[in-house]
């Protein structure tokens, strides 16, 4: 008999080698209770689905539509001359992407590139930018009205129950300090 060729793997599939069969299982469990869930009159409303990770000891999410790719640790190719906050580029399939330090865009300090770290690949329009994290913590579900106002409103749409800190990915990446405007000399 014919061996099946299986296909692309699924976008909701972890191909992550940090995480075994019974850690994968235990996080599509906790999903499924988690969307199984009733809901409260007052919590109904517009839903986010949050990717939770964390930089250092805090805890931030990003809106999973604006998620392209998730990587663990790649070779990183420094770029002279570049901003403290790009890391460098990274080759995704075969396009290579500029890889941005999240702590130094937010303002804290920079820390080392870890194992465990990941690239995760945004898409915001017609740009394509990764972020370096320190750790995929999970996905989330959220809904609008659990979003508390942000202590700093630069970059944060709110604050999601268990203090993740919701990130503006639009407003982030129209921030001056990543717009080019160079001019040529002679």
């Amino acid at each position: 008999m014919k061996k099946q060729h299986p296909g692309p793997t699924p976008p909701w599939t972890v191909a992550d080698p940090e995480f075994s069969p019974e850690q994968v299982a235990h996080i599509l469990a906790r999903r499924a209770d988690e969307l199984a869930r009733p809901l409260d009159e007052e919590v109904q409303g517009a839903v986010v689905n949050l990717l939770v990770f964390q930089l250092g000891d805090e805890r931030y999410g990003i809106d999973v539509t604006q998620v392209l790719e998730i990587y663990p640790m790649q070779p990183v190719t420094p770029v002279p001359r570049t901003p403290d906050f790009v890391v460098g580029i990274f080759s995704a399939r075969g396009r290579f992407l500029s890889i941005l330090d999240l702590r130094a865009l937010l303002g804290r300090s920079t820390g080392d590139i870890r194992p465990q770290s990941h690239i995760v690949v945004t898409a915001v329009h017609d740009l394509e930018v990764a972020f370096l994290v320190d750790a995929i913590d999970d996905v989330r579900l959220v809904y609008e009205n659990e979003l508390n106002p942000p202590l700093s409103a630069a970059f944060t749409r709110g604050i999601a129950p268990g203090l993740v800190a919701v990130l503006d990915i639009h407003a982030l990446l129209a921030d001056s300090a990543l717009i080019v405007n160079e001019e040529m000399g002679n």
